[in-house]
């Protein structure tokens, strides 16, 4: 994601059209209802979960976690239409088709401690994501991967949001707030943030430049040691 632009303040949507970016304070919306974190019960407005094992435990066609060490067997995501208010407005936000970018809020790793009721329920109606049998000591199962992965992440309520997508007069919506934020145009990307715009930035922009910079420092180590090695050969 490219982030150029400031976040609008939301009481000048009205005069705008087509791409916009908010940040302000995620609110239940009038006349909708928080949904439930599959894993952990907590009443939120958006949520993604995934269910991960071991390499090798799932179809040869699963795809992988976001850190390559697990295999996907199952993943979904809920969420409602909320609000983002700041000092000057409310807008609303249908995240129905936009890409969520939430920090994990909580990971579950069966069988290295009690199992919450929420995972005990959803392992008894997917039977293929019970933990391995082997139960050894918790910090070498999770050395070996020894282990099932139960990850939600979520938007909960009263959390920071920064959202980019585009507005759309919500026709016949029942609502105080005049504009909605939805998806728009192909050519506009909608997503939605668990963080403010600064810090988004900073996981996008300085995150990736000290990942080149680290890059390039390692590559210049190795480059002194293959170095010293060839002068001490020859």
């Amino acid at each position: 994601m490219t982030i150029t632009s400031k976040p609008q303040p939301i009481s000048e949507l009205s005069t705008r059209s087509g791409p916009i970016e908010v940040e302000g304070t995620a609110v239940i919306a009038e006349k909708r209802e928080p949904v439930p974190g599959l894993f952990t019960g907590t009443k939120c407005l958006a949520y993604e979960y995934s269910t991960q094992a071991p390499k090798g435990s799932g179809p040869s066609d699963a795809s992988f976690s976001d850190d390559g060490k697990f295999e996907v067997l199952d993943k979904g995501r809920e969420n409602t239409t909320f609000v983002v208010e700041d000092d000057t407005g409310r807008v609303l936000v249908d995240p129905t088709e936009a890409r969520f970018e939430f920090l994990p809020e909580y990971y579950y790793n069966a069988p290295l401690s009690d199992t919450p009721k929420p995972v005990e329920k959803y392992m008894q109606q997917h039977p293929e994501s019970q933990p391995p049998e082997l139960v050894i000591h918790p910090m070498i199962s999770h050395i070996m991967n020894n282990h099932n992965r139960f990850v939600e992440r979520r938007l909960d309520i009263g959390d920071t949001v920064y959202v980019k997508g585009s507005t759309l007069e919500p026709a016949g919506w029942d609502s105080d707030e005049s504009i909605l934020v939805r998806d728009g145009a192909d050519n506009v990307e909608f997503v939605v943030y668990d963080r403010s715009k600064r810090r988004t930035a900073w996981r996008y922009g300085i995150f990736g430049s000290g990942k080149v910079i680290a890059g390039i420092i390692g590559a210049s180590i190795m480059s002194f040691i293959l170095y010293e090695n060839v002068l001490h050969v020859f």
